[in-house]
């Protein structure tokens, strides 16, 4: 199972930690505020819907914080300080590194042999 939009599944990590194999992937903070900015969603207004209906601290973070920018903060350091606490560093993925070795990265930590044919490029 692999989630895109994982605001829930991040509030829920622990959780579901206890019965699935997980990894989380992340990307470079720059490169999400970034991406955050460039697309009309809560999250570009330093918003997380799912976090903040299953989080309540983070949804008292963000009410009580007036600036888009410190919002969106907020959001990035709940998600990467749900994936520090909640699983092994061989469970945190860099997105850069699977570009960089085409995929293999994530292979490997899917316990995964052989090659893939896949061309990646960020």
């Amino acid at each position: 199972l692999v989630i895109k939009h994982n605001a829930a599944f991040t509030a829920l990590l622990p959780q579901l930690r206890e019965r699935f194999q997980t990894r989380a992937i992340v990307r470079h903070p720059l490169s999400v505020l970034a991406s955050w900015n460039s697309v009309d969603l809560p999250v570009s207004r330093g918003h997380i819907p799912a976090g903040e209906r299953l989080d309540a601290a983070l949804a008292a973070q963000l009410q009580a914080e007036p600036e888009r920018l410190r919002r969106q903060l907020i959001v990035l350091e709940w998600f990467f300080a749900r994936f520090a606490t909640a699983l092994a560093p061989a469970e945190v993925l860099r997105y850069e590194d699977i570009v960089a070795t085409q995929g293999e990265a994530l292979r490997a930590s899917a316990g995964l042999s052989g090659r893939s044919d896949a061309q990646l490029a960020e």
